[in-house]
């Protein structure tokens, strides 16, 4: 993969690909809330499960170097301030599109192996 950009976006849709094999509707993808004072944060996907729970899934992708864990793992990208982000960004895309229900806050790790099969970790619920 060529730069951090298009190795995040090939993740994304190899998430999206494996949420959508389950039965679950993506929709939206990329979705950027801007905040008063100009902070912004970016959900990578939204998506609506089988049984009606909104996921507002965060993405995280890294190359081959990732397969071995530690520091490269990209589950160690997702901070406390950015669930923070996360979780209020999820319940004004929520009253935005005057949506009710269940949500979930969710991350999907991604590593691309050397043959550029994408490996899945998916961890839902972090902080409900």
């Amino acid at each position: 993969m060529a730069n951090h950009i298009e190795t995040g976006l090939c993740g994304e849709e190899a998430v999206a690909a494996y949420l959508e094999s389950f039965g679950w509707e993506i929709v939206a993808r990329r979705w950027r809330d801007r905040q008063p004072g100009g902070l912004r944060t970016d959900i990578d996907l939204v998506a609506r499960s089988a049984d009606g729970v909104w996921h507002f899934v965060e993405v995280k992708t890294r190359g081959e170097a990732a397969q071995s864990g530690g520091d490269f793992a990209p589950e160690r990208a997702l901070t406390a301030a950015k669930m923070a982000r996360m979780t209020a960004a999820a319940e004004r895309y929520m009253a935005q599109e005057r949506l009710s229900g269940e949500l979930s806050l969710d991350l999907a790790a991604v590593v691309f192996g050397p043959g550029g099969a994408p490996v899945i970790r998916y961890y839902p619920n972090l902080s409900r």
